[in-house]
């Protein structure tokens, strides 16, 4: 049987590669992938009995990381990719920017960028972010929540979607940024009831240069729930809001750590944040990025303090150099056990990864996966230019659990974007790693695909692939979504 994936002819143990070149649109204001196929991958996973406490990286072991393909967004009956017209003779392709999954484990919401001609035949062929979503978990998808959303109330029609998001307790509460290709993600919008009907949340304005970098839902407290959305400029001026769900009355800006220059790319409201009212940031300043934990005063919206003095904890690998400045990092990723706490030093762990387009000896040693116990950093691990970490996700308690990683290059002529499974990433203290045997598809024909030198071609990882990964609710199946 096959299947036709971001212009790959996918058997069940072979590739047939289509190849067409693709392109990367990247900034630090806000990351930003377009023109590029994707394809939507799930995994089953299983803990390894009797795993060493230190492995060194070897490759997954048959039942572990083999990934295989479920449909993606799809617009042509019997194919499983999103529609991949021709604009002025080059293929349009199409990307899942952002991917997000309910607590019921059938639900997925997805960014994805495609023709707008898709959604409007008149209208002229160019790139654009639009919402879908699956209710059976990837089996089919729909455009008819985007198809409400243009009609409400307030909706530019110039509109990308860009982040999404469904509340960690409530698969019906979906929220996701919004804005114009000039301007980035600068506005944010609020489904109550599944994509039926959509309000704007009436985001602060944002000053010039300014988006929103990182958004999260906090979980049901009682007497309501937060929003928050934090902000960056990739100058140093970005802030931290928050709302309650009650009447979307008033963004109050938060206090930040210090009053040095800072920008924002991850944050999370805490898992327990009906105890402990704490939630944590990932930042960066003109001299490093830091880790810290916000404490909160939900009746009044106000953060009074932070748990770490300073700017926080700085997080990177290598005490020799500095760690990456809001000019050289360009993504994180934040994932946080189930049982955090920010009020409880014993429970305050963290994983992290740091992204970086910028190539130079200090970034090798700053970039990677890292574990954050209280103040302490671990790096569980470090990464080279060509072997960055895209995105992270993490499955379990503080003492035990599992967490999956998405590279952000993959092979252009094997077509394939390498993913990592750690099983012992609480315990860990170096690298613990394992390569997916059978990784997903992605990175078609990018980089060296198609040089004369077949040996550079044939196992290089010049092809963007960005690797978006997230576990289901009950960590039996991982997802990932690739670029290519």
């Amino acid at each position: 049987m096959q299947k036709t994936v971001s212009c790959a002819i996918i058997e069940t143990n072979s590739f047939d590669v289509f190849c067409f070149q693709d392109h990367l649109i990247m900034s630090v204001k806000h990351l930003r992938i377009i023109c590029l196929a994707c394809s939507l991958v799930a995994v089953s996973s299983f803990l390894v009995p009797g795993a060493p406490v230190n492995p060194s990286q070897v490759n997954a072991q048959a039942g572990i990381m083999r990934w295989e393909t479920v449909d993606t967004p799809n617009s042509d009956p019997g194919k499983n990719d999103v529609l991949n017209p021709y604009i002025g003779g080059n293929f349009t392709g199409s990307e899942i920017r952002d991917l997000s999954i309910g607590n019921n484990g059938t639900t997925i919401i997805a960014a994805v960028t495609v023709d707008q001609r898709y959604i409007d035949s008149t209208k002229p062929g160019a790139p654009l972010g639009i919402l879908m979503y699956s209710m059976n978990g990837g089996i089919t998808w729909s455009t008819s929540a985007y198809l409400h959303l243009i009609s409400s109330y307030g909706w530019n029609s110039l509109n990308q979607v860009y982040n999404v998001l469904i509340a960690p307790d409530d698969p019906k509460l979906w929220v996701f940024t919004a804005g114009t290709a000039a301007n980035g993600p600068t506005e944010f919008w609020v489904s109550k009831d599944a994509g039926a009907t959509w309000n704007n949340a009436q985001a602060p304005a944002m000053a010039a240069g300014e988006a929103i970098g990182a958004i999260d839902i906090s979980m049901d407290y009682g007497t309501g729930r937060d929003l928050m959305l934090a902000t960056r400029s990739g100058g140093g001026n970005g802030r931290i809001f928050m709302t309650n769900m009650a009447g979307f009355s008033t963004w109050i800006q938060q206090s930040n750590p210090t009053t040095d220059p800072m920008d924002f790319f991850a944050v999370k409201f805490s898992p327990t944040y009906n105890g402990d009212q704490t939630f944590v940031v990932i930042l960066a300043t003109g001299t490093g990025t830091y880790y810290n934990i916000g404490l909160r005063d939900i009746n009044y919206n106000t953060t009074p303090s932070w748990i770490y003095p300073g700017d926080g904890v700085e997080v990177k690998s290598s005490s020799a150099v500095p760690s990456l400045t809001y000019v050289t990092l360009a993504k994180s990723s934040l994932s946080l056990p189930s049982d955090f706490s920010g009020q409880s030093a014993s429970l305050r762990r963290a994983f992290v990864s740091l992204y970086s387009p910028v190539v130079s000896a200090a970034v090798v040693y700053q970039t990677g996966i890292f574990r954050i116990d209280d103040s302490v950093v671990t790096t569980l691990l470090p990464t080279t230019p060509g072997k960055q970490i895209y995105s992270i996700s993490f499955f379990g308690t503080y003492s035990q659990g599992k967490l999956v990683a998405g590279l952000v290059n993959g092979s252009p002529c094997n077509a394939v974007v390498p993913t990592i499974y750690m099983d012992t990433p609480c315990t860990c203290a170096g690298s613990c790693s394992m390569t997916s045997l059978k990784p997903p598809t992605g990175a078609a024909n990018q980089g060296n695909c198609g040089s004369d030198n077949i040996t550079v071609c044939s196992d290089n990882l010049t092809g963007i692939g960005a690797a978006l990964v997230s576990w289901n609710p009950d960590g039996s199946l991982a997802y990932a979504a690739t670029g290519s």
